[in-house]
């Protein structure tokens, strides 16, 4: 078996490589942090929540400690909000 040779795929002709020389439009004049997060619980429900200014860091720690009831406290998501 040490003297197969495994096989290595070939990648496709038509894979376009990335612009890296390629400036950008102009300076970055503003960020802002996410509005909406959608997570699974522990029981695998899927949900989408509104996030209000200033409170992203917030939402990802209870995610990250798996504190589904500080989540459940975020309004749901809405395309009207």
């Amino acid at each position: 078996m040490a003297d197969q040779v495994q096989s290595n795929p070939q990648e496709p002709p038509n894979k376009s490589m990335p612009l890296v020389s390629r400036e950008p439009p102009g300076p970055v004049v503003a960020t802002r942090e996410p509005d909406q997060m959608t997570y699974k619980d522990n029981e695998g429900v899927e949900h989408c929540i509104r996030i209000p200014q200033g409170q992203y860091k917030q939402a990802c720690q209870h995610y990250i400690e798996e504190d589904w009831k500080a989540l459940g406290q975020f309004p749901q998501w809405s395309t009207q909000h």
